[in-house]
């Protein structure tokens, strides 16, 4: 079953704000799609993991499910790693949920959280890969643990 609740946070020359969104049954968002919840965006969330408190804990409420749920949603396939190389990809992530696509992203691939991001922004001193909400040690490098 695809999600019906998307999420994530806009900023205009006016405004900045989180939202929610009902996509419906349809299976993906589109601008057309009603909001269903806003809270402003402030400067200091630039630097969480996660949305807010008060945003999670009505995503949460919407989408029926804890932030961390043993759930196993269709997920729209990741383009760049369908085609890249598989000699240029790796599972080489101080985090076990890190997926490194050579010269492009490391991709979260924790689908048991409710909040991972589409690409890890982990692995600079301010932000070490560990500090994360989503994070558990990868057992393929002795060197993370």
């Amino acid at each position: 079953m695809m999600a019906r609740y998307t999420y994530g946070h806009r900023h205009s020359s006016t405004e900045s704000y989180w939202y929610i969104q009902d996509m419906g049954n349809k299976g993906y968002a589109s601008f057309d799609d009603p909001i269903v919840f806003k809270l402003p965006f402030l400067e200091e969330h630039w630097k969480l993991d996660v949305p807010p408190k008060e945003f999670r804990d009505k995503y949460e409420e919407l989408s029926g499910r804890a932030e961390f749920d043993v759930v196993n949603e269709e997920k729209n396939a990741n383009i760049v790693e369908l085609i890249a190389d598989e000699d240029d990809c790796a599972w080489d992530q101080p985090c076990a949920f890190g997926y490194r696509v050579e010269s492009h992203a490391v991709y979260c691939h924790n689908d048991k959280w409710l909040y991972a991001p589409y690409k890890c922004r982990r692995g600079s001193d301010d932000y070490p890969h560990n500090t994360c909400r989503g994070y558990k040690a990868n057992p393929l490098l002795k060197s993370c643990q």
